[in-house]
Formats: C-alpha cells, structure tokens, sequence
C-alpha cells in the first residue's frame, strides 16, 4: 500500500497543483515564503510579472518544482497553505479530501 503523506506529484502534477491553487491571490508571496523560498526568487517573480497574479502563481508553482531538492508531496503543499501565514485550511482540506492525503498536521 502506498503512503498517501509520501505521495509525490506525478508527471502532471503541475498542472494538477496550479488547478488547486486557483483561488490564490495575494497569498501567494506568504505560500512562497512557507515553502521555503528565499526572498530575492520571490522579489523576481513580482518583478518579472507585477500586476499579474495568475502568472506569479505558476511561476512560483514552477520554480518550487525545479528548485526543490527533495520529493514534492500534496502534504508538504497542505502544510504551506496551513501556516499561519497563508492561513488557507480550506483548500488543504479540500486537497486532503480530494487526494487521499492524511496526516497533514494542523497549524
């Protein structure tokens, strides 16, 4: 049996992730911040695409694929989008339901 926590994306995982992430807004720098990425890729991306939400959210979706070393997993998304900061429980639970992922733990 296969861990759901472990999970990882999958090759359309991407374009899976952009889909749940449609009602980010101007939570994105925060969801940014709590997937750990330092402050000068995010001042790039607002740079780069000012004014363009939509397209900092995938650029950001991009860059965290590309640049993350470890395995990208549903639960690791869920936790970001819990942190006090993004503070979005309710499109993690709706992933959590929607993907089989438990064991998110609660911020």
């Amino acid at each position: 049996m296969i861990d759901p926590v472990t999970v990882t994306f999958g090759i359309s995982g991407h374009r899976h992730v952009l889909t749940e992430l449609l009602e980010i807004t101007g939570e994105w720098r925060f969801l940014a911040l709590a997937l750990d990425f330092p402050h000068h890729q995010i001042r790039a991306i607002e740079c780069n695409h000012h004014g363009d939400v939509r397209t900092c959210v995938e650029k950001m979706v991009e860059k965290w694929f590309e640049l993350r070393p470890s395995p990208l997993s549903w639960s690791s998304l869920c936790t970001a989008l819990r942190d006090s900061l993004v503070s979005r429980p309710d499109i993690a639970a709706r992933i959590e339901r929607k993907y089989h992922v438990f064991n998110s733990p609660p911020q």
